[in-house]
Formats: C-alpha cells, sequence, structure tokens
C-alpha cells in the first residue's frame, strides 16, 4: 500500500514538474515574441526618427528658401513700382513733346526761310524786305540763275518767301541755334507736310539751296 502511495506521489510530481516545465517554455518563447516585437518597433521608430529629422530639415530649407522668395518679391515689386514711376514719367513727356514738338518745327522751319533769304542777299546784294514787288523779285531770280549757284532756287520757292505763309506766321523768329541736321529733321519728319507736295517741295529746294547738299541724305550699306 505504501509502495502504491508513493509511485502515486511520484507520478503527480512529475506531472508538476512536466507542468512546470512546459509554462516555462511557453513563458520564454513569449518574452522572446515580446523582445522581437520590441526591437521591432524600436527600429521602426529610429525610422521615424530618422524620417522626421529629414522633414524639419526639409522645412526649415523651405522656410529660408520662402523668407528668400519674400524678400525677393518685396525687392521685385519695388524694381516694378520704380518702373512704373518711370513710364508715367516717360509718358507725360512724350505727351509733353507731342505738345512742342510741332511748335518746334515750325521754329526750325522759319530758321530754314530766314536762312534763304540771307543767302538770296549775299549772292544778290539785295537786301530781303517784307514787301517785294514782282518786278524785284524777277531781277532777283534773274540774278540768282547767274550767279549759278550748286542749287538753283526755284521761282516758286522766291515767291514762297515772299508770301507771307503759315511757317512765318507762326514760326517763331528767334530759331538762331537751329543746325543743319535740326532743320533736316523738322521737314522730313513733319507730318502736316506730307500731304502738301507742293509746300514740300518748296521746302526741299530752299534746303538745298541755302545749304547746298541734299535734303534726303542716302547712306551707303
Amino acid at each position: 500500500m505504501g509502495k502504491l502511495q508513493e509511485d502515486s506521489n511520484a507520478r503527480a510530481l512529475r506531472s508538476l514538474q512536466n507542468q512546470f516545465d512546459n509554462f516555462r517554455m511557453q513563458n520564454f518563447r513569449n518574452i522572446n515574441d515580446c523582445k522581437s516585437k520590441v526591437d521591432r518597433l524600436d527600429r521602426k521608430i529610429s525610422k521615424l526618427k530618422s524620417k522626421v529629422a529629414r522633414l524639419d530639415r526639409k522645412i526649415s530649407d523651405l522656410k529660408r528658401k520662402a523668407a528668400h522668395l519674400d524678400h525677393k518679391n518685396i525687392r521685385l515689386w519695388a524694381e516694378l513700382s520704380a518702373s512704373d514711376r518711370k513710364m508715367t514719367s516717360l509718358w507725360d513727356e512724350v505727351q509733353d513733346l507731342k505738345l512742342v514738338t510741332p511748335s518746334l518745327m515750325l521754329v526750325q522751319q522759319r530758321k530754314l526761310l530766314e536762312s534763304a533769304k540771307n543767302e538770296i542777299t549775299n549772292l544778290t546784294g539785295k537786301v530781303w524786305r517784307r514787301a517785294m514787288s514782282q518786278a524785284i523779285l524777277r531781277d532777283i531770280y534773274e540774278d540768282l540763275q547767274r550767279k549759278l549757284p550748286r542749287y538753283h532756287l526755284s521761282k516758286d520757292a522766291l515767291d514762297f518767301l515772299a508770301n507771307r505763309n503759315t511757317i512765318q506766321k507762326e514760326g517763331n523768329p528767334a530759331a538762331r541755334n537751329a543746325t543743319v541736321g535740326d532743320i533736316r529733321m523738322a521737314l522730313t519728319m513733319d507730318p502736316h507736310f506730307s500731304a502738301d507736295d507742293h509746300t514740300r517741295e518748296i521746302l526741299k529746294n530752299l534746303f538745298e539751296f541755302v545749304f547746298e547738299q541734299p535734303l534726303h541724305q542716302h547712306v551707303a550699306n
């Protein structure tokens, strides 16, 4: 009877030992699984930290670029405002020139007429007066033909000088500083004579008579 009890106790003890060993092994595996999971999470956290650090650097770079663009935009706006002011100023100057140019052209054309009268006096010795009879004008014309200047003065141009035309009425007689180039520009660029071929030809004749050079200069290539 005692022997049977001992065997039963031994079996019970072995069973408990086996259960304990199984529990310990299972617990060991569970601990290892947890450690593996923790390691994987640590690696993920490390990667996420690296990614966050890269994103922080990108954000910092973008902030610097944004600040640079803000400064650049401010500078560009300032330049644009300056350009607008300059354009407005230039536009005002153009409008002023549009108002002044016709008067300036008349001034320079008046200078041409005065120069032509002085040239006639130099060539013929006859002083030009405001009222010139047709007989005197005919004598001047014939005298000029005998003098044979390089560029002849036409009879129409002589009559134009003798008559009180628009240029002599409106042109300022104080055009003392007009150069040959100024007068040439006043004749070639004045749109008011584009529809008046007769007046344009007379002014062309007067220019070439006074300055002994063609009005329209051809530039060789």
